[in-house]
């Protein structure tokens, strides 16, 4: 019987203590510091930037000479013809050789020269590219932070409309008993209860919802409980520089990572149309070998080690190579640079028709977001003013239960339409700071 107790105790003391274990905490800025350290996507662009590194290492490396080293040794054993007796003899050699060999190119047409700019180009590109990725990760972060946000402040309307209605449920049973009011508006007031309780159940599990797709969006744990930070929301301040759509246009076609890496994509298949077409050109290679040979037994009675070490030579040559005919093939080469060139710009003037419409779409969202704002906060005001004024003039007999219950629900409305009209607000803000590619990518990965 002790030992039940005590393990009751027991259990009931690591409860509490596993109740007490305070939430972790998690900012907007935290949350996209997460999903880009743990997005694949993200990841494997990660790679093609260190991919475009190594290739602009490898054409800094076409301008330096080769070089490299070589020892060998040969065995042979069998029938040969010696000058100094007629017959053929029975013999066995060994030789041996070292050397050391470099082959620089001095000249290909300037092939190796738009390849190195071509390098730079690819790594800018790639460069800019995850930049544009990472831009989408924090959209889609903000996207949902956001709307955790917008059902945590639901969830509290819901909290305080239900305990509203439970202090209003205790004045009308205090009013009905004294008999100053009718037991009808005591019915309704029950009903009122029940389903701010009703609404309060909903906005309970939306928030749930929301908060449970953010935590799998980051990665994070399921089980362990997180408590999401509001961040210092702007509402209609620092909006100046959304007024003029010619300017969020310029801004977007000179900032956008995304065009900016079709327009480095434009230059460096201009370079490659270059490449292809020096393979009409000539080529002037310079080559230099240095190193010894040894043969044992030697016609000079002469020892291997001797001879690898006196019998030293060096060679240096220059070697011309002009293609006269290759079945077509540089021809071929040319053709796929200037198809794949023409194709870029094509592309190009897409995406800038793309960014123009994209940009003007969500400049307009956003204008239409505002004026919600704006006329969801005077609502909000006069809604409150309302219910004040509905809850005075029931309270001395002045007015009916119907016109107090039907001025709250107006207020917990424009409560809730304010409180949905601020995060559409500040979400369509991002949006269109995703547009024009203001966000800055390097506040949450270092882009080198």
């Amino acid at each position: 019987m002790k030992s039940t107790a005590f393990l009751s105790l027991f259990l009931l003391i690591a409860g509490l203590a596993g109740a007490q274990t305070a939430p972790t905490k998690i900012s907007l800025h935290q949350a996209v510091q997460l999903a880009v350290d743990k997005n694949p996507d993200l990841q494997k662009i990660k790679q093609n930037v260190s991919l475009a590194k190594a290739d602009y290492l490898r054409s800094v490396g076409a301008f330096l000479p080769s070089l490299g080293a070589s020892v060998g040794a040969t065995y042979s054993n069998g029938s040969q013809f010696i000058a100094s007796t007629l017959p053929v003899q029975d013999q066995e050699t060994r030789s041996y050789r070292w050397g050391l060999s470099s082959n620089l190119n001095l000249f290909n047409s300037l092939s190796d020269w738009k390849g190195f700019e071509n390098a730079e180009y690819n790594l800018e590109s790639a460069k800019l590219q995850l930049g544009r990725n990472v831009q989408t990760t924090v959209l889609d972060v903000t996207s949902n932070f956001l709307l955790v946000l917008q059902r945590q402040e639901l969830l509290k309307i819901a909290k305080e409309d239900l305990s509203f209605q439970e202090e209003q449920l205790k004045k009308i049973q205090e009013m009905t008993r004294l008999g100053s009011r009718p037991m009808v508006d005591l019915y309704n007031q029950q009903y009122a209860k029940s389903n701010a309780e009703l609404n309060l159940i909903n906005a309970q599990k939306n928030f749930d919802l929301a908060k449970s797709d953010l935590v799998a969006l980051l990665a994070l744990d399921p089980i362990q409980e997180y408590d999401i930070e509001t961040p210092q929301l702007e509402g209609m301040k620092n909006d100046d520089q959304f007024n003029s759509l010619a300017g969020l246009l310029s801004t977007a076609l000179n900032q956008r990572p995304d065009f900016q890496a079709a327009k480095v994509g434009i230059k460096s298949r201009e370079n490659a149309v270059w490449q292809a077409w020096s393979g009409y050109g000539p080529s002037l290679d310079l080559s230099w070998n240095w190193g010894a040979n040894g043969t044992s037994p030697s016609s000079l009675d002469i020892e291997v080690s001797k001879q690898l070490q006196d019998q030293r030579a060096y060679s240096v040559g220059l070697t011309l190579s002009i293609p006269l005919f290759d079945r077509f093939q540089t021809n071929y080469m040319v053709e796929q640079a200037n198809v794949s060139l023409s194709n870029a710009q094509y592309d190009l003037e897409k995406l800038e028709k793309t960014i123009q419409i994209g940009v003007k779409q969500a400049w307009l969202d956003y204008k239409s977001y505002k004026k919600a704002y704006e006329a969801s906060e005077a609502q909000y005001k006069a809604a409150g003013l309302l219910k004040e004024t509905a809850q005075e003039r029931y309270n001395v007999g002045a007015g009916s239960y119907l016109e107090l219950a039907s001025a709250t629900k107006d207020f917990i409305s424009a409560a809730s339409n304010l409180a949905t009209s601020k995060f559409q607000l500040e979400f369509q803000k991002k949006v269109l700071e995703f547009y024009i590619g203001s966000l800055n990518p390097e506040d949450y990965v270092t882009i080198r």
